[in-house]
């Protein structure tokens, strides 16, 4: 609580051009109580709060400097999320004080423990770690109140097993992780807590899925975010990430064998060659789309649907997406996304050469 009794009484005094002395005179005090109020070395008794207060014409919440804090729930949370954002100390008090108002509010217990774990790992504070682990575990008992998808028992988990790696508890995490890691979630935290427990074979198949998944994707990033683009009409953008996405699968592509990527850009190549087409580009359209029938039509004739990474990854992994079996396939089904006739007759056009 700020409250800044000292400077509102010195403050009202001047704004009615009274001295120390002629105050005291009006309220029956001595010269240095008033003095003793204005400098911050004692306050006035309650009785004498409120005859101030009626003196300044104003209420004693005012004259003390004392503003009510809307403590609801909306506010609180509210509160938390910028000390969560702000990684700022100070809302460990305020996480207290709403622990104790709402114990079992889901939203308060898992922002409370978010920020006490930031704030833990941040300053290697084992408290503040114990703690953060307590809410999280707190949390999943309430996690019915939870609306927010991308929240459930599986992630707070990784959570809980997060407060572990801070706390040195490595083991303890990678078998927290290990039970969930539906969807290979984990793969990335669980090769990094087997290796900590000297276990590197075992974590290698773990670290290289986490690349062959990034890799996946981040292709499917491509596409539908080209795709995005496009439907917003937004064709510079598409025509960004067009550019980065082919520019990141040569730097894949290490040897002049066919693989997955050959597919990849040969979708690359079509999306462009549309968004080359919106943009009044008719050379670099067919350009494009010329590339890209000819990138999968050498895919085709000896199609190999591994993912693999640099060189000094020893193992590759099998592909998958909904573009169809052949590249052939994909493109066509991309060009039944983009449903345009103008870009059809083109495409007939280039493909039929």
């Amino acid at each position: 609580m700020d409250m800044k009794l000292s400077e509102n009484i010195r403050k009202a005094r001047k704004e009615r051009s009274l001295t120390q002395e002629q105050l005291a005179e009006v309220l029956g005090v001595t010269t240095g109580a008033v003095y003793k109020w204005e400098a911050g070395l004692s306050v006035p008794e309650v009785a004498m709060l409120v005859e101030l207060a009626d003196f300044f014409d104003t209420s004693v919440d005012a004259l003390l400097g004392y503003v009510i804090k809307d403590n609801g729930l909306e506010k609180t949370l509210e509160r938390l999320g910028t000390a969560l954002s702000q990684r700022d100390r100070s809302g460990i008090p305020e996480a207290e004080k709403a622990l104790k108002r709402y114990p079992n509010n889901f939203n308060v217990v898992y922002n409370s423990a978010m920020l006490f774990y930031m704030l833990g790992n941040d300053s290697k504070d084992r408290g503040l770690l114990m703690r953060s682990l307590e809410l999280f575990k707190s949390s999943r008992t309430l996690i019915s109140q939870n609306s927010y998808e991308r929240i459930n028992e599986s992630t707070i988990s990784g959570n809980i097993a997060m407060v572990y790696v801070a706390l040195g508890d490595s083991e303890k995490a990678a078998e927290i992780t290990k039970a969930n890691n539906t969807g290979g979630i984990y793969d990335a935290m669980i090769g990094l807590c087997l290796i900590r427990c000297g276990k590197d074979d075992e974590a290698e198949g773990y670290v290289l899925n986490s690349f062959y998944s990034s890799m996946t994707s981040a292709i499917n990033f491509m596409y539908i975010y080209t795709l995005l683009c496009i439907h917003r009409g937004e064709y510079d953008m598409a025509d960004e990430t067009l550019s980065w996405g082919k520019s990141f699968i040569r730097e894949l592509m290490v040897s002049d064998e066919i693989s997955y990527y050959d597919r990849v850009t040969a979708a690359l190549m079509m999306l462009n060659g549309y968004v080359k087409l919106k943009q009044g580009d008719l050379y670099l359209a067919k350009k494009e789309l010329t590339a890209a029938a000819e990138t999968a039509e050498r895919f085709d004739s000896a199609p190999c649907y591994n993912i693999k990474g640099p060189g000094f990854l020893k193992k590759s992994a099998e592909s998958y997406d909904i573009l169809g079996k052949t590249a052939a396939e994909s493109l066509e089904y991309i060009r039944s996304e983009l449903n345009d006739a103008g870009f059809d007759k083109l495409w007939e056009e280039v493909s039929d050469k």
